[in-house]
C-alpha cells in the first residue's frame, strides 16, 4: 500500500473518530439534561403514580360497571371491553 493511501485512510479514520467523539459529548450532555429533568420531576411523577394506583384500586372489583371500565381503559390505554383483563394483567405485572 502506498504512503498516500495510508495517509488518506488515516485522515478518513481520524475524521470518523472526531465525529464520534463529538456525538459522544452531545449524548453525554443529553443524558445529564435527562437526569436533571428526572430529579426535578421525580417527586411529581411518584405522586401521580400513587394517585393512579389508588384510582385503579377503587375500580378493582367494579370492572363490569361502565364507570369503572371507562376509567381503567383511559388509564391503561385499552378498549373498555378489555378493561377487566387489562387490569388483571396490570395488577399481576406490578404485584397489586
Amino acid at each position: 500500500m502506498s504512503d498516500q493511501k495510508i495517509m488518506d485512510m488515516f485522515v478518513k479514520v481520524s475524521k470518523e473518530v472526531l465525529a464520534l467523539k463529538a456525538e459522544n459529548r452531545s449524548l453525554k450532555k443529553e443524558i445529564e439534561r435527562c437526569k436533571e429533568i428526572a430529579e426535578r420531576d421525580g417527586d411529581a411523577y411518584s405522586d401521580l403514580s400513587a394517585k393512579i394506583k389508588n384510582i385503579l384500586l377503587v375500580c378493582k372489583g367494579h370492572e363490569e360497571q361502565m364507570w369503572s371500565a371507562r376509567i381503567i381503559s383511559v388509564i391503561l390505554e385499552c378498549d373498555f371491553r378489555d378493561a377487566k383483563e387489562e387490569l388483571k394483567k396490570h395488577n399481576e405485572k406490578y404485584g397489586v
